[in-house]
C-alpha cells in the first residue's frame, strides 16, 4: 500500500521518496506529472515523523512544479499525535498543536480526516472536514451483526458521544458504558469497569477510534464476559495493533473490524479490513 498518492483528473501519481544516508528526506514527482493543474488531491497515510516531513516535501514540490494557481485537498486517514491533545506533565509539548501547525503551513484548501481522536484535532487543523465513525460503520459494517440482541459498548468516557451516534445510525437500542482508570504521569491503565447488569448472553459490539497495544480492549473483554456477554465484536477505525491482533482474538473477540487507515495486514475469518 502506497504511503502517498496524488490524484489529478482521475489519474493517480506516486511521488518517489528516498532517504539519504544522513537521514534527510528527498521527494521527486513522477516525470510525467502535468505542469498545469487546477485541482488535485493528496492522500497521505502517515505512520511516523519521516512521513510528515515527506508530505511537506511533496507539497513544496507541487508548488514549485505547477505553473498556475491550483487548489489542493489533503486526506489524512490517520492523524498522528491526536492522542497527545493535552499537557499532562510539566515540561511536555502539546504535540497535536505542533503537528497541526505543520499541516496548516502547507496551505491545503481542505483537509479530510477520519474519525478524529478528539475535538482538539478538529479545532486545530485549518479547513478540516472530519468523517465521523458512524458514517463509516453505516456503510461498511456487515448487517448480519446488527440484531435485536446486539448491545453497543462505549469503552471509556471519551467515546460516549461517538458510541451514541453509532447506535443511532445502526439502529442499536442499547448502549452500555465502560471506563478506565489511568495514571496520567505514565499513561498506564490501572483498572477497567463496565456499568451494566447481567448481559444474559447478548452480543456486544465495542467501538473506538484507535487500538494500539490492545490492553484496554483485552481488559474490557474480561469484564464483559464477567457480565455474561455472548459474542464480542471490536471495531476500531485506526488499527495500530502494536502487539498484533491475535491477543484480541484470544481475549474473546469473535471478529475484529478496522479500516486500512493504518493497518497493513490482511483480512481473514476473524479480522475484517474496511478499505477506504
Amino acid at each position: 500500500m502506497q504511503t502517498f498518492k496524488i490524484r489529478v483528473a482521475g489519474e493517480s501519481y506516486y511521488p518517489e521518496v528516498m532517504v539519504f544516508n544522513g537521514g534527510e528526506v528527498n521527494v521527486t514527482l513522477p516525470s510525467h506529472f502535468p505542469p498545469v493543474v487546477y485541482n488535485l488531491a493528496v492522500q497521505a497515510r502517515l505512520r511516523d515523523a519521516e512521513d510528515i516531513i515527506s508530505l511537506m516535501m511533496i507539497k513544496d514540490a507541487l508548488d514549485r512544479h505547477i505553473r498556475a494557481k491550483y487548489s489542493a485537498t489533503l486526506s489524512l486517514h490517520y492523524v498522528p499525535y491526536a492522542r497527545q491533545d493535552r499537557v499532562c506533565n510539566k515540561g511536555e509539548a502539546l504535540s497535536i498543536k505542533v503537528f497541526a501547525d505543520l499541516v496548516n503551513s502547507m496551505g491545503f484548501d481542505t483537509v479530510y480526516t477520519l474519525d478524529n481522536h478528539s475535538e482538539v484535532s478538529t479545532a486545530l487543523i485549518n479547513n478540516v472536514a472530519n468523517i465521523p465513525v458512524e458514517n463509516i460503520l453505516e456503510r461498511n459494517l456487515p448487517w448480519d451483526l446488527v440484531s435485536e440482541d446486539l448491545v453497543l459498548c462505549s469503552p471509556d468516557a471519551g467515546a460516549n458521544k461517538k458510541s451514541y451516534n453509532v447506535a443511532k445510525a445502526l439502529g442499536i437500542s442499547e448502549v452500555i458504558r465502560a471506563d478506565k482508570r489511568r495514571d496520567v504521569s505514565t499513561g498506564k491503565i490501572t483498572g477497567t469497569e463496565v456499568f451494566c447488569g447481567d448481559l444474559e448472553g447478548k452480543s456486544v459490539l465495542v467501538v473506538d477510534d484507535i487500538c494500539d497495544g490492545g490492553y484496554t480492549f483485552i481488559k474490557l473483554a474480561e469484564k464483559l464476559k464477567e457480565k455474561n456477554a455472548g459474542d464480542l465484536y471490536l471495531y476500531v477505525t485506526h488499527g495500530i495493533f502494536s502487539k498484533g491482533v491475535d491477543c484480541l482474538i484470544e481475549a474473546g473477540y469473535s471478529r475484529v473490524f478496522t479500516t486500512n487507515s493504518f493497518y497493513r495486514g490482511t483480512s481473514d475469518s476473524q479480522v475484517s479490513i474496511i478499505k477506504l
